[in-house]
Protein backbone atom coordinates (compact mmCIF):
# COMPACT_ATOMS: atom_id res chain seq x y z
CA UNK A 1 0.00 0.00 0.00
CA UNK A 2 1.18 3.88 -0.88
CA UNK A 3 1.44 5.61 2.55
CA UNK A 4 1.16 9.77 2.27
CA UNK A 5 4.35 10.15 2.17
CA UNK A 6 4.67 7.86 -1.21
CA UNK A 7 2.13 9.38 -2.59
CA UNK A 8 3.18 13.14 -2.57
CA UNK A 9 6.81 11.84 -3.62
CA UNK A 10 5.06 10.35 -6.51
CA UNK A 11 3.19 13.71 -6.84
CA UNK A 12 6.03 15.35 -6.94
CA UNK A 13 8.22 13.40 -9.20
CA UNK A 14 5.75 12.89 -11.85
CA UNK A 15 5.44 17.02 -11.67
CA UNK A 16 9.43 17.45 -12.15
CA UNK A 17 9.41 14.97 -15.10
CA UNK A 18 6.50 17.59 -16.83
CA UNK A 19 9.17 20.10 -16.36
CA UNK A 20 11.99 18.13 -17.66
CA UNK A 21 13.53 19.86 -20.86
CA UNK A 22 12.33 17.52 -23.86
CA UNK A 23 16.23 17.63 -25.23
CA UNK A 24 17.79 15.47 -21.96
CA UNK A 25 14.81 13.33 -22.29
CA UNK A 26 15.33 12.51 -26.09
CA UNK A 27 19.13 12.49 -25.97
CA UNK A 28 19.29 8.78 -25.11
CA UNK A 29 17.54 7.75 -28.02
CA UNK A 30 19.39 9.80 -30.46
CA UNK A 31 22.38 8.35 -29.52
CA UNK A 32 20.67 4.88 -30.07
CA UNK A 33 19.53 6.19 -33.59
CA UNK A 34 23.08 6.79 -34.03
CA UNK A 35 24.89 3.89 -32.92
CA UNK A 36 22.16 1.81 -35.25
CA UNK A 37 23.31 5.12 -38.41
CA UNK A 38 26.74 3.95 -37.80
CA UNK A 39 26.52 0.55 -37.97
CA UNK A 40 24.33 0.26 -40.68
CA UNK A 41 26.68 2.62 -42.39
CA UNK A 42 29.37 0.80 -41.27
CA UNK A 43 27.91 -2.40 -43.08
CA UNK A 44 27.26 -0.55 -46.08
CA UNK A 45 30.86 0.46 -46.63
CA UNK A 46 31.85 -2.88 -46.07
CA UNK A 47 29.85 -4.41 -49.00
CA UNK A 48 31.20 -1.11 -51.13
CA UNK A 49 34.59 -2.28 -50.29
CA UNK A 50 33.72 -6.25 -50.94
CA UNK A 51 31.81 -5.71 -53.62
CA UNK A 52 34.56 -3.62 -55.37
CA UNK A 53 37.48 -5.97 -54.89
CA UNK A 54 35.14 -9.14 -56.00
CA UNK A 55 34.75 -6.83 -59.29
CA UNK A 56 38.25 -7.72 -60.40
CA UNK A 57 38.73 -11.21 -58.64
CA UNK A 58 35.70 -13.45 -59.87
CA UNK A 59 35.32 -14.19 -63.57
CA UNK A 60 31.92 -15.34 -63.12
CA UNK A 61 29.69 -12.60 -65.10
CA UNK A 62 26.43 -13.44 -62.44
CA UNK A 63 28.68 -13.10 -59.68
CA UNK A 64 30.50 -9.66 -60.85
CA UNK A 65 26.80 -8.27 -61.30
CA UNK A 66 25.87 -9.14 -58.10
CA UNK A 67 29.30 -6.90 -56.89
CA UNK A 68 28.89 -4.38 -59.14
CA UNK A 69 24.75 -4.04 -57.56
CA UNK A 70 26.47 -4.27 -54.02
CA UNK A 71 28.56 -0.96 -54.82
CA UNK A 72 25.84 0.40 -56.34
CA UNK A 73 22.80 -0.01 -54.24
CA UNK A 74 25.25 0.17 -50.20
CA UNK A 75 26.76 3.69 -51.68
CA UNK A 76 23.06 4.80 -52.69
CA UNK A 77 21.66 3.55 -49.11
CA UNK A 78 24.59 5.50 -47.38
CA UNK A 79 23.84 8.58 -49.15
CA UNK A 80 20.62 8.32 -48.88
CA UNK A 81 21.27 8.03 -44.69
CA UNK A 82 23.70 11.02 -44.99
CA UNK A 83 20.43 13.19 -46.01
CA UNK A 84 18.39 11.44 -43.56
CA UNK A 85 20.82 12.40 -41.00
CA UNK A 86 21.30 15.77 -42.34
CA UNK A 87 17.73 16.65 -42.21
CA UNK A 88 16.60 15.02 -38.83
CA UNK A 89 18.90 17.35 -36.76
CA UNK A 90 20.07 16.08 -33.55
CA UNK A 91 20.99 12.41 -34.55
CA UNK A 92 24.61 11.99 -35.54
CA UNK A 93 26.31 8.68 -36.78
CA UNK A 94 28.38 7.82 -33.37
CA UNK A 95 30.93 5.22 -34.08
CA UNK A 96 30.51 2.77 -30.85
CA UNK A 97 31.10 -0.91 -29.99
CA UNK A 98 28.53 -2.37 -32.13
CA UNK A 99 30.03 -0.55 -35.14
CA UNK A 100 33.70 -0.97 -33.86
CA UNK A 101 33.04 -5.19 -34.05
CA UNK A 102 31.20 -4.97 -37.30
CA UNK A 103 34.18 -3.32 -38.82
CA UNK A 104 36.92 -6.15 -37.46
CA UNK A 105 34.18 -8.47 -38.97
CA UNK A 106 34.68 -6.84 -42.37
CA UNK A 107 38.56 -6.70 -41.66
CA UNK A 108 38.27 -10.93 -41.25
CA UNK A 109 36.16 -11.73 -44.00
CA UNK A 110 38.78 -9.17 -46.57
CA UNK A 111 41.08 -11.61 -44.81
CA UNK A 112 39.31 -14.59 -45.60
CA UNK A 113 39.14 -13.88 -49.34
CA UNK A 114 43.01 -13.09 -50.16
CA UNK A 115 44.81 -15.36 -51.50
CA UNK A 116 41.65 -16.93 -53.39
CA UNK A 117 40.77 -16.84 -56.91
CA UNK A 118 38.28 -17.87 -59.07
CA UNK A 119 35.53 -20.15 -58.43
CA UNK A 120 37.42 -20.40 -54.68
CA UNK A 121 36.92 -16.63 -54.54
CA UNK A 122 33.38 -16.38 -55.83
CA UNK A 123 32.23 -18.77 -53.48
CA UNK A 124 33.83 -17.45 -50.34
CA UNK A 125 32.56 -14.24 -51.53
CA UNK A 126 28.96 -14.99 -51.64
CA UNK A 127 28.54 -17.43 -48.46
CA UNK A 128 30.31 -14.00 -46.36
CA UNK A 129 27.55 -11.99 -48.54
CA UNK A 130 24.69 -14.21 -47.00
CA UNK A 131 26.04 -14.28 -43.73
CA UNK A 132 26.82 -10.54 -43.65
CA UNK A 133 23.32 -9.86 -44.80
CA UNK A 134 21.63 -12.35 -42.70
CA UNK A 135 23.49 -10.43 -39.59
CA UNK A 136 22.39 -6.91 -40.85
CA UNK A 137 19.06 -8.49 -41.06
CA UNK A 138 18.96 -9.66 -37.87
CA UNK A 139 20.75 -6.40 -36.60
CA UNK A 140 17.95 -4.32 -38.23
CA UNK A 141 15.20 -6.85 -36.69
CA UNK A 142 16.28 -6.59 -33.20
CA UNK A 143 17.91 -2.90 -32.54
CA UNK A 144 15.79 -1.63 -35.25
CA UNK A 145 12.25 -2.41 -32.40
CA UNK A 146 14.56 0.44 -30.21
CA UNK A 147 15.04 3.02 -32.65
CA UNK A 148 13.00 6.27 -32.87
CA UNK A 149 9.48 6.80 -34.78
CA UNK A 150 11.90 9.19 -36.87
CA UNK A 151 13.97 6.13 -37.92
CA UNK A 152 11.41 3.51 -39.01
CA UNK A 153 10.86 4.47 -42.90
CA UNK A 154 14.65 4.19 -43.37
CA UNK A 155 14.93 1.07 -41.37
CA UNK A 156 12.40 -0.41 -43.04
CA UNK A 157 13.83 0.96 -46.89
CA UNK A 158 17.13 -0.71 -45.30
CA UNK A 159 15.48 -4.09 -44.08
CA UNK A 160 13.89 -4.31 -47.53
CA UNK A 161 17.09 -3.77 -49.11
CA UNK A 162 18.52 -6.28 -47.16
CA UNK A 163 16.03 -9.07 -47.62
CA UNK A 164 16.49 -8.49 -51.85
CA UNK A 165 19.94 -9.00 -51.41
CA UNK A 166 19.86 -11.77 -49.28
CA UNK A 167 17.65 -13.59 -51.75
CA UNK A 168 20.05 -12.72 -54.64
CA UNK A 169 22.94 -14.20 -53.13
CA UNK A 170 21.23 -17.18 -52.22
CA UNK A 171 20.50 -17.58 -55.55
CA UNK A 172 23.69 -17.18 -56.86
CA UNK A 173 25.17 -19.68 -54.04
CA UNK A 174 22.64 -22.57 -55.15
CA UNK A 175 23.96 -22.05 -58.54
CA UNK A 176 27.89 -21.83 -57.53
CA UNK A 177 27.65 -23.94 -54.41
CA UNK A 178 29.27 -23.67 -51.09
CA UNK A 179 32.78 -22.87 -50.06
Amino acid sequence: MINRLDGKRMALAATLALFRPLPSLAQPQFRMDGDLVSAIKAVNDAEIEAGRAAETAVSSEDVKDFARKMVAEHAASNAKIDRWLAADGGVSAAEGPLTRTLRAGAARDRELLAGLTGASYEKRYIAQQIAGHQAALTLINSEGRMASQAMTGLLEDTRNLIIEHLSHARMLQARIGTP
